[in-house]
């Protein structure tokens, strides 16, 4: 079988989204296929409590506040995501990035490694 990752990264102004996400993939038994990478100390310490698979990822100084989609910040948190990507495909078969304003219903994996393509995106505008 194929290595598969679930990756979101986000930081500590969508904590309530994540953690609803989060919580929404433990009911579906994905729990440990997934790995968030945030970008502050904040909600790194409220995840590894809670007991969520969590890296910091806060080279790039985004702050904890809440972000819209033309923020600095932002556009920042859309590029490290490249970087995330690529360090995880050197150990990965296939990283599927989720948004936190998401909640998993069933059982995504199966869906995923089904089908045959390299690179698919998503484009909510």
């Amino acid at each position: 079988m194929s290595k598969i990752i679930l990756v979101s990264i986000y930081n500590y102004g969508c904590i309530d989204l994540a953690l609803n996400f989060l919580e929404s993939l433990k009911r579906v038994n994905l729990a440990d296929k997934h790995v968030s990478y945030v970008t502050d100390e904040k909600s790194f310490e409220v995840l590894k409590e809670k007991g969520y698979n969590v890296e910091l990822f806060n080279e790039f100084g985004i702050t904890e506040e809440k972000m819209d989609f033309e923020q600095k910040d932002f556009v920042k948190l859309c590029y490290i995501r490249y970087a995330i990507f690529h360090k995880l495909l050197h150990t990965y078969d296939y990283v599927w990035c989720l948004d936190v304003d998401t909640v998993v219903l069933g059982d995504i994996i199966s869906y995923f490694l089904n089908r045959h393509f390299s690179f698919q995106f998503h484009n909510e505008r």
